[in-house]
């Protein structure tokens, strides 16, 4: 696509930058990217806004920074089919990533099976988005996807091409923990093959006085006495505000639960930042942390850090994968072995991600919930995380926040 004009076509620009959705809903453009007509054009949602040029500038800096990657996209393309062999591609998470690799490569040479592995971890996973964005035909898929979290194969634009249509309607047999049962975390449909769930986390800062009591439910989050209560785990920039609680905020509560949510958030870290500051009486940390499960591992046994059960059971994304329907044996031979023992070790002692394998024993006090699979199926996704983001930033954007010792605070410093 050229630089973006009145003139563009405003479903191909939302489909193949995604990001521009975000740009246009941050103007006060509202789309529903699923309902627009073919020949729609981008001018016709913009007129009329009082600095149409600015909003111009900004979809053209999106759509640059993301063809600034089209050297990495193109290695992609080069690398991610090769013939005769098994092709396995996906994401993965850089505190797993090395020793999950290590275990492929080794069951796949024990079993002789011919792999072209393509991972990507970290910021490298911005080519394999774009990639799958652009993919119009299954041939330009790999024979096995590894997923995390409510990624780019959860997107409505690829369950619509990909999943809905079969392409990997391929069923695995292995034993899984009664749990994947209980929690609904198997897929009915047999599409999406999870061997591994990792949690969200409260976690207690016991260095950090407070009137407030903890949480006994992730409810008690939205009550007004836990104004500036909390700190949100996430990117150092403006992102999703903590998408995977967001999501399940808005399953229950609709857009009041995230607002209300919101109103008790005082910072939003880095993971790196919260572990770096946990238990330091640090004037910029809150008695309560919102983390993935991970973050926890930081802190075993740390007396100043307590993580809380809350009754309700903790939200949870998974580790997926998806196989082909056409895929040849040895990839279900791979994916198989993602459920084993020794995978699950690996994800477990790494990340604190609760494995599928039945012979792992978990926690007695373990409680999860998960999302469902018709909301992920009937969801708005990729759209729906700068949807619910922006309702949250409505109102945290609005607040006063002034550290423990009572200095005001620049909150665009809370988000680096």
């Amino acid at each position: 696509m050229e630089q973006i004009t009145s003139e563009s076509n405003l479903k191909e620009m939302i489909e193949t930058y995604t990001p521009t959705y975000r740009v246009l809903l941050m103007n006060g453009i509202k789309v529903n990217p699923f309902n627009i007509e073919i020949d729609m054009k981008v001018g016709d949602v913009t007129a009329g806004h009082n600095n149409e040029q600015m909003v111009y500038e900004h979809l053209n800096k999106v759509k640059d920074m993301q063809d600034n990657k089209t050297d990495k996209l193109d290695f992609v393309k080069r690398n991610i089919i090769k013939p005769d062999k098994i092709n396995i591609s996906g994401f993965t998470d850089f505190i797993w990533h090395d020793q999950f690799m290590e275990e492929i490569h080794s069951f796949c040479e024990e079993s002789k099976i011919d792999i072209n592995p393509l991972f990507f971890s970290k910021y490298d996973k911005k080519s394999l988005q774009l990639y799958l964005c652009k993919c119009r035909n299954e041939e330009e898929l790999p024979d096995i996807l590894i997923g995390k979290g409510f990624s780019t194969l959860m997107s409505r634009h690829f369950t619509d091409r990909f999943i809905k249509t079969g392409v990997f309607d391929r069923k695995l047999d292995v034993n899984i923990k009664d749990l994947w049962y209980e929690a609904g975390i198997k897929d009915p449909a047999d599409r999406y093959h999870v061997f591994g769930v990792q949690e969200d986390m409260i976690m207690q800062d016991m260095s950090i006085k407070t009137d407030v009591a903890p949480p006994k439910r992730w409810s008690d989050l939205q009550k007004p006495e836990y104004y500036n209560t909390v700190t949100q785990m996430g990117k150092p920039q403006r992102d999703h505000f903590g998408f995977n609680t967001m999501f399940y905020l808005y399953k229950e509560f609709g857009e009041k639960g995230i607002r209300d949510y919101a109103n008790s958030v005082k910072y939003k870290w880095h993971f790196s930042r919260i572990v770096k500051d946990l238990g330091k009486e640090s004037p910029s940390s809150s008695p309560y942390n919102v983390v993935h499960s991970f973050a926890t591992l930081f802190f075993r046994n740390n007396p100043v850090a307590k993580v809380l059960r809350p009754t309700d059971g903790n939200p949870v994304t998974s580790v997926f994968c998806l196989v082909k329907k056409n895929a040849p044996e040895g990839a279900v031979k791979i994916a198989q072995h993602l459920f084993s023992e020794k995978i699950g070790r690996i994800l477990t002692s790494t990340a604190g991600i609760i494995s599928a394998n039945p012979a792992l024993a978990d926690n007695q006090d373990l409680k999860i919930r998960w999302i469902g699979w018709d909301n992920i199926m009937n969801s708005t996704l990729p759209y729906l995380k700068d949807d619910l983001s922006e309702i949250a930033y409505s109102v945290y954007d609005r607040k006063e926040i002034k550290d423990n010792h009572g200095n005001k605070i620049n909150k665009k410093n809370c988000l680096v």
